[in-house]
């Protein structure tokens, strides 16, 4: 997946992988199933060939996220948004991926990845927890 320059927090353009499988086959199907070449894989709701503004997305997805707090009784997801994704993904990678190409990955250079996305902790136990509970 590429992120663009344009949507980039730090405005430098790059590709990252999507780390599950299902879902990169949920945006492959999405793509495919595009009315037009213009479409966008998660477009706007009410036309997928323009951008969903990022404030009617923005409030969206805190709604989600409050709903999935309360249905899934994870008081957490009732403040936190995406950027809790990549301070998780950031420390249970910690001793799998080079700091370099961590940073490269969430979009920052390393002392900010490392200052605010990075628990250095050890975190080897849950990473081998984690592994372990993949539930599909």
């Amino acid at each position: 997946m590429t992120v663009t320059k344009d949507i980039s927090t730090t405005h430098r353009e790059r590709r990252v992988p999507v780390l599950d499988d299902r879902v990169a086959e949920r945006l492959l199907t999405r793509q495919n199933a595009a009315p037009t070449q213009a479409a966008h894989v998660i477009g706007s709701p009410a036309d997928s060939t323009t951008n969903w503004d990022r404030l009617n997305c923005g409030g969206a997805v805190a709604k989600l996220y409050v709903e999935l707090a309360e249905a899934l009784d994870i008081e957490l997801l009732e403040t936190e948004r995406t950027h809790v994704w990549r301070a998780t993904l950031n420390s249970l990678l910690l001793d799998e991926a080079p700091e370099v190409i961590r940073a490269a990955f969430f979009g920052h250079d390393t002392a900010v990845n490392r200052g605010s996305y990075t628990d250095l902790a050890d975190t080897s136990r849950m990473v081998a927890a984690a592994r372990g509970l993949r539930i599909v």
